[in-house]
């Protein structure tokens, strides 16, 4: 949804351009640079679950796009190196990221224990 937002305000009216450069965050898997990707990714995640409270939609889909959200900041964690692991899931701990999981079936309830416990 959002990429699809995106590329119509870029059609639209050209208010979105991108530029990569080499010392982009997005080039390169040194942990400095992941660790800025990390804050960035984490930043996003704050301003969605901010800016989604004012959409005027129903609860439920705000729900689900914050399932959404969760379950993509939960991916990056098996593919960080020690140190920025340890910083991802204190930060996701400090999030009470588990908040964002509702528990409508009983996969979706131990997904939400499991969370609980572990960030």
């Amino acid at each position: 949804l959002l990429q699809i937002y995106m590329r119509q305000l870029y059609l639209t009216n050209n208010l979105y351009h991108y530029y990569q450069s080499n010392s982009s965050i997005m080039r390169g898997n040194d942990t400095e640079k992941v660790h800025k990707r990390l804050v960035d990714v984490l930043e996003h995640f704050d301003n969605y679950k901010e800016n989604i409270k004012s959409l005027d939609i129903k609860e439920e889909t705000k729900e689900n796009i914050m399932i959404y959200a969760t379950n993509a900041l939960l991916v990056r964690v098996n593919e960080l190196d020690k140190e920025n692991k340890k910083f991802f899931v204190e930060e996701l701990k400090r999030r009470k990221i588990y908040k964002y999981i509702k528990a409508r079936n009983a996969r979706q309830l131990v997904k939400k224990m499991m969370l609980f416990f572990k960030y």
